[in-house]
């Protein structure tokens, strides 16, 4: 008789020990909860980019011409008063390339530019004069003026910055 005793004592802790890990286990708690401290957000669980509305501007870009000595890239810039992103393609050989902007977005930190360089196809006539294409966007939200900005180039056959 004390056999089967012995196994319904083991059976009792053997339960008792599953429940109390299966318990811990199941905490969906985390360590900063319980100290009080603030949850760091993990890259993973960002939220997605929001869209930030703008404008092509007008602009001349002979009053641009400091960001001729920069590779391509964005640049913010001031002209009569008015702050506006830049984005540009770098220095290209000949006339005939065109900066398109896709979309831009903004993170939480920075502003991200998805552009396109179109180049001038083969066999068409163009000035083999040295360029800058470049467009200037007005970003109506005045809070993302002088956000730091990155350009993802889209489509290029080789670095837009050659």
């Amino acid at each position: 008789m004390r056999f089967p005793l012995l196994r319904r004592r083991w059976f009792g802790l053997l339960l008792l020990g599953l429940v109390l890990i299966t318990g811990a286990c199941g905490n969906t708690g985390n360590a900063s909860e319980s100290t009080g401290q603030p949850q760091e957000s993990s890259p993973q669980g960002q939220d997605a980019p929001t869209p930030v509305s703008f404008e092509i501007a007008d602009i001349n870009t002979q009053q641009l011409e400091e960001l001729q000595e920069q590779p391509a890239g964005a640049y913010w810039v001031t002209v009569d008063d008015k702050t506006y992103l830049v984005v540009t393609a770098g220095q290209k050989p000949t006339a005939g390339f065109t900066v398109h902007i896709e979309a831009v977005t903004f993170d939480g930190t920075a502003l991200n530019i998805r552009a396109q360089l179109q180049e001038p196809k083969p066999g068409d006539m163009v000035a083999q004069v040295i360029t800058f294409p470049m467009v200037a966007l007005s970003i109506l939200d005045e809070s993302l003026h002088h956000a730091p900005a990155t350009v993802e180039w889209t489509s290029a056959p080789s670095n837009p910055a050659s």
